[in-house]
């Protein structure tokens, strides 16, 4: 009649209740449930999944391939196997090849230094690196004697750029000299960037800062990188080669003519003279 087994192990918990023919069963594996009632001949399965999920912030931009690679491989073992749990209760087999694969693991994190890189955007690093700048500095200065700009805004110390669009006005902060090749990098040459183009690079960068030509430093910065001359693939048509006719000497010298072909039975054919 009733039989109740609860089985509990390493990478999950299973739970098993039979009452006559109604039969429950629950299991708990990491981040996903799985329950399984069965009523005679009728099955049903409920799964629940909860992964995490990566997150991508503009003002503080993952920048560590390593993290990212964390977070990926926290997606794909949520669920645990009974190989992998086999895996996690058996203990290192020798100090040597923990430090090997730590060191492995370490040398490729470190094979790339811009993946590796973590840039900081915060307003108080913007707030110093503006302290620094003299072009920011000067008109931080004029603004502070008392002369008006319509075009700047000085709020908490730092310095932003006030630009119009679509009957808004917005807030653009000013980036000094410094941080525009952190900027571009991270806009551009990061993994999470994807390397995009001259248009979508700068769409991205003017709707949160501003400096001065700043399109034509994206159009230099993109055509000087080694990566998209080299992978990104030319997707337009080569120009042909333009065949110029000489003019005729005389009138009806050169005929054209344009050929339509023969129409389906359920058209009719007009023709005009």
């Amino acid at each position: 009649g009733t039989r109740t087994r609860t089985r509990t192990r390493i990478g999950g918990t299973r739970t098993r209740t039979r009452i006559g023919g109604t039969r429950t069963r629950t299991r708990i594996v990491g981040t996903r449930t799985h329950t399984r009632t069965r009523i005679g001949g009728t099955r049903t399965r409920t799964r629940i999944v909860a992964l995490q999920r990566e997150q991508f912030m503009q003002s503080s931009i993952l920048n560590n391939t390593c993290i990212r690679n964390a977070v990926i491989n926290t997606e794909i073992n949520a669920v645990t196997t009974r190989a992998q749990a086999k895996l996690q209760v058996q203990p290192p087999s020798s100090t040597a090849n923990t430090s090997s694969t730590s060191t492995t693991s370490q040398s490729t994190c470190s094979a790339s230094p811009t993946a590796n890189q973590l840039y900081d955007f915060s307003l108080a690093r913007i707030r110093s690196e503006q302290a620094h700048d003299a072009t920011i500095q000067q008109i931080i200065q004029q603004i502070r004697n008392n002369r008006r700009y319509e075009s700047f805004i000085l709020q908490a110390g730092i310095l932003y750029k006030l630009v119009g669009r679509d009957d808004t006005t917005l807030k653009l902060v000013y980036a000094p000299s410094k941080l525009i090749p952190e900027l571009m990098a991270a806009y551009h040459d990061h993994p999470l960037s994807g390397h995009f183009g001259i248009g979508r690079t700068w769409s991205t960068l003017r709707n949160t800062y501003y400096w001065p030509r700043m399109k034509d430093t994206i159009i230099s910065y993109i055509k000087s990188c080694k990566k998209c001359s080299q992978f990104n693939v030319d997707r337009n048509k080569p120009p042909g080669f333009l065949q110029p006719i000489q003019p005729p000497n005389d009138v009806f010298q050169i005929l054209g003519m344009d050929w339509w072909g023969q129409p389906p039975p359920r058209f009719l054919e007009i023709v005009m003279f």
